[in-house]
């Protein structure tokens, strides 16, 4: 089992742009912890000093700015390698990510694929993930 911070360093230092081998569900989830966290503090500071660019209701003050938004572009492609690589582990292309298009079904499917056990051998994709950084 990868720890916290080495999930962290693997995907935004080693595999940034890296759409290619395999991410273990340790790895796959601690990260996915971390930026779903920056991406709250974004919105945290949006909200804190009153700057909203995209609302999601009208009228109401209640949205998107500029902290957050930039916290999704710049992290935007190591979330989506990163789910790629983790499918790439339960023996899955990462096409299957596009289910999230599908309403409802679609995420609990692709939550499903993300969170089941990878392979313990090694796949078309890659060897078993070492997690070691």
């Amino acid at each position: 089992m990868i720890g916290f911070l080495d999930a962290q360093k693997k995907a935004l230092m080693m595999d940034y742009f890296n759409f290619r081998g395999r991410a273990s569900r340790s790895e796959f989830w601690w990260f996915y912890l971390a930026m779903s966290g920056i991406f709250a503090m974004g919105w945290s500071f949006d909200t804190m000093f009153g700057i909203v660019l995209i609302e999601i209701i009208p009228e109401s003050g209640v949205g998107f700015g500029p902290f957050y938004i930039l916290s999704v572009l710049g992290l935007f492609i190591p979330v989506l390698s990163s789910t790629y690589r983790r499918l790439h582990d339960t023996g899955r292309s990462g096409w299957w990510y596009f289910l999230i298009f599908i309403p409802c079904i679609g995420i609990i499917v692709l939550l499903a694929f993300l969170a089941v056990e990878g392979q313990s051998h090694p796949n078309e994709y890659g060897d078993v993930p070492n997690n070691r950084f």
